[in-house]
């Protein structure tokens, strides 16, 4: 997260838009991670309705959770 937030820091933007680029960035990212363990584990144990659930259930949970509310937390411990 410290590296995507210099990241934004480093951007010539107003500070709402590079708050609101590594917030969207960093919940795109903690979707993608599960999204493709989940897949290599669908092409092990089956793509089924089970597999389907528990895929969205982890991207969902780790995207808002640790992507969206992580990066607000760690946005509001910046200032």
């Amino acid at each position: 997260m410290k590296k995507l937030w210099d990241c934004a820091m480093q951007k010539h933007w107003s500070n709402v838009a590079k708050v609101y680029w590594f917030l969207f960035t960093n919940t795109i990212l903690w979707i993608a991670i599960p999204l493709i363990l989940c897949f290599i584990a669908g092409t092990v144990t089956g793509y089924n309705t089970q597999w389907m659930e528990w895929t969205t259930i982890l991207t969902g949970y780790s995207g808002m959770g640790l992507g969206f509310f992580g990066g607000i937390i760690f946005y509001m411990r910046q200032q």
